[in-house]
């Protein structure tokens, strides 16, 4: 009998091949599109916003012009931002602290009206440092000031015009300095925890001091107010502080060394919602031959971990090391080629995070005494990682050395990393400079299939896609693979962005499927 149905009849089973079955959709399907840019035989394709074809890639980075801030010798650099396209950079200048905000444009900087926080003479390079807020939508610098004391001060930003608050004193009337400053983004009264040496109660026996301040409650450009403080046993020689947040956890991770013996001391702490820390307890790494200069630490949440930036006594090796707390210490194993560095006057190891590729920046002085830059990716979980080192690259004057000494760094996308630093060739004054890193062109909705063949730029050709098959090599029958940011395939996810390529027919046939 015949039976005739409106709407939609789905299958709960089914029995035989459907061999003999008509009328269906072809498969292994094609597209022909135009070619922006060559696209080699069996390589992956997306499409682009114009309907163009392009193979996935990551381009070549490029620096935009350096750009100088200011007509002064600083000692002391700081850029900051809030994440959606504004930026402040903060120099010292004869011992205060001068704020201008940044404008971006491709790989262009151009500079808005200064305006100071007083220092009182004592504000330089080590001894200030500065977070956005995003609570509250104002930024706040911990940096030393009156009598060598440290205290607060609050800014905000309106197009390219900077507002200075009034300050806070944090702490006891002690001599400060290693000052850091990092933001609870999780408070939404805008908790911060700085993180510092005070010679308390004399400079002999100095302590690790942590204090927390938040904006003020109606009106952030008000003296900031105090809450919770603590501190921990100090040491002797103690240098090379940093400190970051943790976001995954709501936790803080800060770092010293002590120069006597080169031991480099971990802790970690969260907020109560009064701003009291409640410390985890210390974590001993020996070994790492730092005792002048400097460490960094910073979130990478492509992994959920905090990244330790240090150098080892071992051939004064660029060291990075994943570290997490969670009711107990886990510490990964150091990995130790990242570079390098001169053993010298210090080594401005500085640490930072390019979202667009899911890298770490790692900034350090080679051998040579020359600034560089160097994107790692670090995948994996659990205390097991892997490491893909880019290249390693100066960032300043080619006839300029030591300009590592000041320097910092953050994610300026979509144009690039937005770099700051002393030019000691143009009299070691400010400069700004773009660094465009390379980003690839994949992302988990682009991707279409693979080049049958060859296309020349500009050119019509024919994309293989879903339901399709492309020409591989190396292949593992019955394996999922998936495309890589650099327009490989691999058996893993990349974290940039997790896109199916296809299944392994055999081990030079690949049926694409995508996500």
């Amino acid at each position: 009998q015949n039976a005739t149905f409106a709407g939609t009849v789905t299958a709960t089973s089914f029995s035989g091949s459907g061999a003999n079955l008509t009328n269906l959709p072809a498969s292994g399907g094609s597209v022909d599109l135009t070619a922006n840019g060559a696209i080699a035989a069996n390589k992956p394709v997306v499409v682009n916003s114009s309907g163009q074809g392009e193979e996935v890639t990551v381009p070549a980075s490029a620096f935009g012009s350096m750009v100088e801030g200011a007509t002064y010798s600083t000692n002391g650099t700081k850029v900051v931002t809030n994440g959606s396209g504004q930026f402040a950079v903060i120099w010292s200048d004869g011992g205060d602290l001068r704020i201008k905000v940044a404008t971006v444009s491709g790989t262009s900087i151009s500079f808005g009206t200064q305006q100071t926080i007083n220092g009182s003479g004592f504000a330089s390079r080590g001894s200030f440092d500065v977070t956005y807020v995003p609570t509250r939508s104002c930024y706040m610098v911990a940096h030393k000031g009156t009598n060598q004391y440290c205290y607060a001060t609050p800014f905000t930003v309106s197009g390219t015009s900077v507002s200075v608050g009034s300050r806070t004193q944090l702490g006891y009337n002690y001599i400060t300095d290693e000052i850091n400053i990092a933001a609870d983004t999780s408070k939404s009264d805008g908790l911060c925890s700085v993180w510092f040496k005070m010679n308390y109660p004399n400079s002999s026996s100095p302590k690790v001091y942590i204090q927390t301040v938040k904006p003020h409650a109606t009106n952030v450009l008000s003296a900031p107010v105090n809450t919770g403080n603590s501190y921990i046993a100090g040491y002797t020689g103690m240098t090379a502080f940093s400190v970051d947040f943790n976001p995954k956890q709501n936790r803080f991770y800060g770092l010293f060394v002590t120069s006597g013996d080169n031991h480099l001391w971990l802790e970690t702490w969260t907020l109560s919602s009064a701003g009291n820390p409640s410390i985890a307890g210390q974590y001993e790494i020996t070994d790492v031959n730092e005792g002048y200069d400097k460490t960094d630490v910073i979130y990478n949440p492509a992994i959920e971990r905090i990244i330790l930036l240090y150098k080892k006594s071992t051939g004064d090796a660029v060291t990075l090391r994943p570290v997490n707390y969670d009711g107990g210490w886990e510490i990964s194993d150091e990995y130790t080629s990242v570079g390098s560095t001169n053993n010298g006057n210090g080594w401005g190891g500085t640490l930072g995070y390019f979202a667009p590729t899911c890298e770490i920046i790692v900034h350090y002085n080679n051998s040579s005494d020359k600034g560089i830059v160097r994107p790692v990716k670090i995948t994996g979980s659990g205390g097991t990682y892997s490491y893909t080192l880019g290249t390693a690259t100066e960032y300043g004057d080619s006839s300029d050395t030591g300009n590592y000494k000041s320097f910092d760094m953050v994610d300026a996308s979509p144009h690039g990393a937005f770099l700051t630093f002393a030019d000691n060739s143009d009299g070691g004054k400010p400069q700004g400079r773009i660094w465009n890193i390379g980003k690839t062109n994949l992302t988990t909705e682009n991707f279409i299939g693979f080049a049958s063949a060859g296309i020349s730029s500009g050119a019509t050709g024919t994309i293989n896609i879903v339901g399709n098959s492309s020409t591989q090599s190396s292949l593992t029958p019955g394996q999922k693979y998936y495309v890589q940011a650099n327009g490989t395939i691999s058996t893993t996810e990349d974290i940039v962005a997790s896109v199916v390529a296809g299944v392994a027919l055999s081990s030079t046939k690949l049926l694409i499927k995508g996500n």
